[in-house]
């Protein structure tokens, strides 16, 4: 092996043990950024549960009032105010929480974007390391292609003098 595919191996080598350090560093991130995916979806699944509550809750308060209204009945006018009132008391935390659910789908698209990010870098550091292998193989092959071109050579060389000198000794 010549001197340059010896330099040539250990640089693409030590580029591979670099970005191998780059991906154990990436991959620690990624478990990271998954948990707080985890964490936000849950928070987001709890908050979807308040969301139908109180939309539950305002959908008995509208039957109520359906009903108060529907039937032949008379009905107290505060216990029809009282309804009104704490459906807008309700859609007015209903808003609140949809608010809160729009922020916690913005933060859970950011955490989103940066686990791709991640997993891209970590495809493509992986693929340079495994074309950096493949150069590293290419070379060794071509190495020992030109070790054996120079045996077969070698063996040649010596066949053909042995060749030679029984000729000379026959006469």
């Amino acid at each position: 092996m010549t001197a340059v595919d010896q330099r040539r191996i250990a640089a693409l080598a030590h580029a591979n043990a670099r970005r191998t350090r780059e991906i154990d560093g990436w991959r620690g991130e990624l478990a990271t950024r998954l948990d707080e995916r985890n964490a936000l979806l849950a928070r987001r699944a709890a908050k979807c549960e308040q969301i139908d509550g109180e939309a539950q809750i305002i959908a008995g308060q509208q039957a109520r009032i359906d009903r108060m209204t529907s039937d032949g009945d008379g009905f107290s006018i505060e216990s029809f105010n009282q309804c009104v009132r704490y459906i807008g008391v309700v859609s007015d935390r209903k808003r609140a929480m949809t608010a809160e659910l729009d922020k916690l789908d913005g933060e859970l698209e950011r955490a989103e974007s940066a686990i791709s990010k991640l997993e891209r870098q970590i495809a493509t550091a992986m693929q340079k390391i495994e074309r950096c292998d493949e150069r590293i193989a290419a070379i060794r092959r071509a190495r020992d292609s030109a070790r054996e071109d120079a045996q077969d050579e070698e063996n040649e060389e010596m066949a053909t003098s042995r060749f030679i000198r029984r000729r000379a000794l026959q006469g």
